[in-house]
């Protein structure tokens, strides 16, 4: 297996680099100049309107996570730009070219944090997308164009200049046709999770440290202390309505569920604060017994709000159950996913169910070599690669995206100009 994966072997050169196990090239191998032009949004662009808008709902929950939010995305451009996928499809709808692509299954946030080591129903650990809060269907050109976008500002984060993380991204797309090319001839492979057999060294040695770090007793010790939770930044005690809420929540999951009522008993809840475009939406944590009384088989199951994606900015219809949508996007996506997940409903609102564990990431600031970033690249065009051809296209999505690239580039590059602006207006305007 790992011969095929390295077959067509990273590109000695990033400005000439072509895919060389086929017949692709791209139209875009010269440099394109930055800081030239940007982004042309439409005239009536309001982003703080846009912004206020979207959080409205949240703020009358709890200003103070919004406000949290606000916060992390002050950061820096690429904080920013994780937090607000609303903007980019907001933005997007407006782009012909970003809808040439071909319909298939898409991640929807496709960036370069949100992938990550999860562990296997067999055990094992892999290194693979880890949320699927946006999943839908759509071009595969949005998927490609919001990590094009993020490879400039993570690069920019770590001193790559505007010509190297343009050969980056260039770089990117051809290794995800290249490894279309491969899915294609041995399709096999998206039936196995990704271990190190298949991964580049970064990936690689998240998936060998999860193996090596996991063990249920010490995580169940870092979150829990006889049977309750250990409360502090990102664990928040509830209060008796909305225990109550959970406890309805869970009760609604576990209806479906073979393992009996007794399985899910329930020790202990937390609300969870985590993530960056997620921040305001209700999330919580659950202590469950698991299979028998002992504490040190418990589970810790995730009840998270499922909201409209993103992508309905770009015209994607919502789905009649968001929660379930999110919950077979794990299980379409992941080989082997999580057995616990499921969905359900907190209160009226939509809802998913997923086991807690901790993963693994690549540290994107010790990425800070080209040669590095390339071979990281590559995994991450593997993982790409391999979630569109699920949607059983690899074909149409080889004869077609090809000619998009050349597009995809530029835009990549001039919405990159335009999240730096968007940044600065919000850090002058939106604290």
């Amino acid at each position: 297996m790992r011969h095929w994966i390295y077959s067509a072997l990273l590109c000695s050169s990033l400005l000439a680099c072509q895919v060389s196990d086929g017949n692709y090239q791209t139209a875009f191998n010269s440099p394109r100049p930055l800081n030239n032009a940007q982004f042309h949004a439409q005239s009536s662009r309001d982003l703080m309107g846009l912004m206020q808008s979207y959080h409205a709902p949240l703020l009358q929950r709890d200003p103070a996570l919004i406000q949290l939010k606000y916060q992390a995305m002050a950061e820096d451009p690429f904080s920013f730009y994780r937090a607000t996928a609303f903007v980019f499809y907001n933005d997007l709808k407006n782009e012909n070219a970003m809808k040439a692509g071909v319909n298939v299954p898409l991640q929807g946030d496709f960036h370069l944090e949100n992938m990550g080591t999860y562990r296997t129903s067999q055990g094992t650990f892999a290194y693979d997308l880890n949320d699927f809060d946006e999943a839908v269907t759509g071009p595969n050109s949005w998927d490609l164009a919001r990590m094009a976008v993020s490879i400039h500002l993570a690069g920019e984060d770590v001193g790559i200049k505007g010509q190297d993380r343009q050969a980056l991204i260039r770089h990117f797309f051809q290794r995800y046709l290249a490894h279309l090319q491969q899915i294609q001839r041995q399709p096999g492979v998206l039936t196995q999770p990704l271990d190190e057999r298949f991964l580049s060294e970064k990936p690689a040695e998240q998936v060998q440290q999860a193996r090596e770090r996991f063990d249920r007793v010490e995580w169940l010790a870092d979150m829990t202390r006889a049977g309750r939770f250990k409360y502090g930044e990102k664990l928040r005690p509830l209060d008796p309505n909305a225990l109550q809420t959970v406890q309805g929540a869970l009760a609604t999951y576990a209806q479906g569920r073979r393992e009996g009522p007794a399985f899910f008993g329930l020790k202990d809840a937390a609300s969870r604060i985590a993530g960056k475009g997620s921040l305001g939406r209700y999330r919580f944590v659950t202590l469950i017994e698991g299979p028998s009384a002992s504490d040190k088989d418990d589970l810790i199951l995730e009840i998270k709000e499922a909201a409209t994606p993103s992508a309905s900015y770009a015209g994607v219809r919502g789905s009649s159950d968001e929660g379930q949508r999110i919950a077979q996007a794990y299980q379409r996506f992941l080989p082997q996913a999580d057995p616990y997940l499921g969905s359900t409903r907190i209160g009226k609102l939509p809802a998913y169910v997923r086991e807690l564990l901790p993963k693994e990431t690549v540290n994107l600031e010790k990425v800070n070599q080209i040669s590095e970033y390339e071979a990281f690249l590559d995994s991450v065009a593997l993982i790409i690669a391999r979630a569109h051809a699920r949607g059983g296209q690899t074909s149409a999505l080889l004869q077609k995206t090809p000619a998009l690239l050349p597009d995809l580039g530029q835009f990549a590059d001039r919405y990159y100009e335009q999240v730096l602006s968007d940044y600065q207006t919000f850090r002058k305007q939106g604290r």
